[in-house]
């Protein structure tokens, strides 16, 4: 089905046909001007964007279909529109998103924060983007807000950002910033684990924040914190977060049995330095 002029035909009206043709189309001529004016529009009169479109706009995404897409999540408070425009990696467009995630909107607020929470890891990150993410961080009233960006700036490169969580992770915030900040550094790898252990073996922490480090540390494919995890597994509150960590660490479910467990730390120990379980 040709594009005359730059144009997408009417048939394209036809949801069907315009999941199958504009794919198509993107991928062909990205940066026609026409052709995305003409998507976009269609978009508009169908209030639907399927989702083969959706990738395929973000296959082919520039600043002006970053735009065009935040134009769009506005008049119909799409969600995915939100999630995928958040992937851009444009300081432009993510400023928007945050005043959108203040809009005095509930739905189109709460929309705003999930795209933030949801977007996955950021393309086309830079010091630009990282600098305006940490200067909302400082002013955000919001938690919900605060908490999104800082799992927002873990997928613009964690490890940069390791101090920041650090601070966040420890006592202070409220519950649910510290959560993302806990998370956050668990994809920081071993240069989270510091952080991770302190907070672990803080009993006055709140028990959701001491799960949430044993987690952190089963994802950070260190094994030295094997003996930690082993030693909370008979622990009144951690055991079952214990046991799921260490599975995540070995890589297998070795039981609740601080025994077999330690048998198999000891065929690991040799190359590995164990972390002291200290009095978590």
């Amino acid at each position: 089905m040709p594009v005359v002029e730059g144009r997408m035909p009417d048939t394209t009206k036809d949801l069907e046909r315009f999941t199958v043709f504009a794919p198509i189309v993107l991928r062909v001529r990205p940066k026609d001007a026409a052709v995305v004016e003409a998507i976009f529009r269609t978009i508009r009169e169908l209030d639907a964007c399927p989702t083969p479109v959706l990738e395929a706009l973000e296959a082919a995404r520039t600043d002006e279909i970053d735009r065009r897409m935040l134009r769009a999540a506005k008049l119909c408070r799409s969600r995915e529109f939100l999630r995928a425009a958040a992937r851009g990696g444009s300081p432009e467009i993510l400023a928007a998103r945050i005043e959108l995630a203040r809009d005095r909107r509930a739905k189109l607020r709460e929309s705003a924060i999930q795209a933030l929470d949801g977007s996955g890891k950021v393309r086309r990150s830079s010091p630009e983007l990282e600098n305006l993410v940490l200067r909302e961080l400082s002013r955000a009233n919001s938690t919900r807000l605060k908490a999104a960006l800082v799992r927002y700036l873990s997928m613009c490169g964690a490890e940069r950002h390791r101090s920041v969580f650090a601070d966040l992770a420890r006592p202070g915030p409220k519950v649910e910033i510290r959560l993302a900040a806990v998370g956050a550094l668990s994809i920081c790898g071993k240069t989270g684990r510091e952080t991770l252990v302190e907070e672990l073996a803080d009993k006055n922490n709140d028990v959701r924040i001491r799960r949430a480090c044993l987690l952190s540390l089963g994802s950070i494919e260190d094994k030295a914190v094997a003996p930690l995890l082993i030693h909370l597994l008979q622990h009144p509150d951690l055991s079952r977060t214990a046991h799921r960590a260490l599975r995540r660490l070995a890589g297998r479910d070795l039981g609740r049995n601080r025994e077999v467990s330690n048998r198999w730390w000891r065929q690991q120990s040799r190359s590995s330095r164990a972390v002291s379980a200290r009095d978590a």
